[in-house]
């Protein structure tokens, strides 16, 4: 008898429950619901995601544009024609920014070891990694204009940072000629070249301006990428991250992260794949 009740204390103390046999929760279990019920610390500001900011700032930049050669250029107050050449410099500006800055990516991407993975301009999609239709119309991005770039090899070792700093450059060249070219080159004050040219230019830089942000966004910026990749697990798992990105759809094995922790953000991005 004695030892059924040695035996049944000793079945109690492991299961959990009290002196009267009802099941409670375990020290632990207490814990994890107090932790789950605790509130979440606040993200640092540096840590939020500032998509809406960054829009709202690139917006308002391109208005101000658009408001600036309204008032600019003006041809016997036609007002029919200024909205033409409004629209005109919007579509020509802007689609030459985005194309120049990622051919400067593109470039560094060639002397760094990765290759264009997926593009897509206003809904009009390239995707590498689809061997079946690799371009495509995708209505729900048409208002998006990203590329992505992915290493050529499993070697996570690899460093984004000439690709990463390329666009900025290679733009940033050729905004500056074309700016000087239509300031000095074309003389005509009301020359629809001459302002198409700078205010062109300055559209250019609608693009580039949400690239510049350092912090993180709905798509994270070259720059931002290239702040957090300088430590290198971090980096380790941004190429991870893009190698399994653009093999998704191709019959190849995804690479596994092994890291201690995925408390970043291109940690935590590498367990979408595993």
């Amino acid at each position: 008898m004695a030892e059924n009740n040695s035996e049944e204390k000793k079945q109690v103390s492991t299961t959990g429950s009290d002196k009267t046999g009802k099941a409670v929760p375990t020290k632990r279990a207490v814990q994890m619901i107090d932790e789950m019920k605790s509130p979440t610390k606040p993200l640092p500001l540096a840590k939020k995601n500032w998509s809406w900011p960054s829009f709202i700032v690139v917006l308002g930049y391109i208005i101000g544009v658009a408001v600036g050669s309204m008032q600019k250029y003006s041809v016997g107050g036609d007002t029919g024609t200024r909205i033409l050449f409004l629209i005109a410099i919007f579509f020509l500006g802007s689609l030459g920014g985005v194309l120049v800055y990622n051919l400067g990516k593109w470039i560094g991407a060639r002397i760094s070891g990765y290759q264009l993975s997926y593009i897509c301009i206003s809904g009009l999609c390239w995707d590498r990694s689809r061997a079946d239709k690799r371009v495509y119309f995708d209505g729900s991005q048409f208002l998006e204009l990203h590329s992505r770039f992915t290493p050529k090899d499993e070697n996570i070792d690899r460093d984004p940072a000439v690709m990463l700093i390329l666009g900025y450059v290679v733009w940033a060249i050729l905004f500056v000629v074309v700016l000087s070219l239509g300031l000095t080159v074309v003389s005509t004050s009301n020359s629809g070249l001459k302002w198409g040219m700078v205010f062109g230019s300055a559209l250019s830089a609608s693009y580039v301006l949400y690239q510049i942000c350092p912090f993180r966004q709905d798509y994270p910026s070259d720059m931002f990428a290239f702040i957090s990749t300088r430590e290198k697990e971090n980096r380790e798992a941004f190429n991870i991250y893009y190698y399994n990105r653009g093999r998704e759809f191709s019959d190849v094995e995804m690479l596994v992260p092994n890291f201690s922790s995925f408390d970043s953000y291109w940690k935590a991005k590498t367990l979408i794949y595993v």
